[in-house]
């Protein structure tokens, strides 16, 4: 085997070991929103794909690194397309889950427990959508290798952004409960209270002044 064979090698197979460990790492927060991963089939059939082609690789020294090269290459097609699914259930889900979480308060409540909500977290979550319906539309497992290594990256990033906002609005849910019931109250005490209580008093006034005058 050539010098410059096995340098191609060394690096489609390190490009291989790079995106299965973050596609890994995606599917452990993955199983965090959902345990039984319904939909998640196609990524498991991508690794599945990819490891047949790396059996193949490394299966009989005879083989010619030309025939080497070609299956690491299709693993490499098989775990970046699977990286794509994972990230784009893990994205969607992250997104609808944090619209679900905030959909049982109103915007009162949402501001006051999440008071850069509107300004900041719903834009970003709007431009974090085009970024990745962007990347989605550019996806191409031919271009360069280093070029599928920054998306990998790229899209790495906005799904653990999304899952930073997520964990953050999960973990406010307590202050969204209680700012909830603050609101419910007030607005009992606006409705009801306050009215019957102006009414009783001004029935009692209305009654004192009349033995008065």
């Amino acid at each position: 085997m050539t010098s410059s064979s096995e340098n191609g090698l060394s690096t489609t197979w390190e490009k291989i070991c790079y995106i299965f460990q973050l596609t890994k790492k995606m599917t452990i927060n993955a199983e965090e929103i959902e345990s039984d991963l319904k939909g998640f089939l196609q990524p498991i059939n991508g690794f599945k794909s990819a490891l047949d082609h790396i059996i193949r690789a490394n299966n009989n020294p005879a083989d010619s690194p030309e025939y080497k090269e070609s299956n690491l290459d299709k693993a490499l097609g098989h775990i970046y397309r699977a990286f794509f699914d994972t990230a784009d259930w893990l994205g969607m889900n992250y997104h609808l889950n944090i619209l679900k979480e905030l959909k049982p308060y109103n915007v009162d409540t949402i501001t006051k427990a999440l008071p850069d909500y509107y300004s900041d977290t719903r834009p970003t979550l709007l431009e974090l959508r085009k970024q990745i319906a962007d990347l989605r539309n550019n996806k191409d497992i031919a271009q360069d290798k280093e070029l599928i290594i920054n998306e990998v990256d790229a899209y790495s990033a906005i799904v653990e952004h999304l899952m930073n906002i997520y964990k953050n609005v999960v973990a406010l849910k307590p202050s969204l409960e209680e700012i909830k019931r603050k609101n419910r109250r007030s607005g009992f005490l606006t409705k009801y209270i306050i009215p019957i209580g102006a009414a009783f008093l001004g029935a009692v006034l209305g009654f004192f002044l009349s033995k008065w005058i």
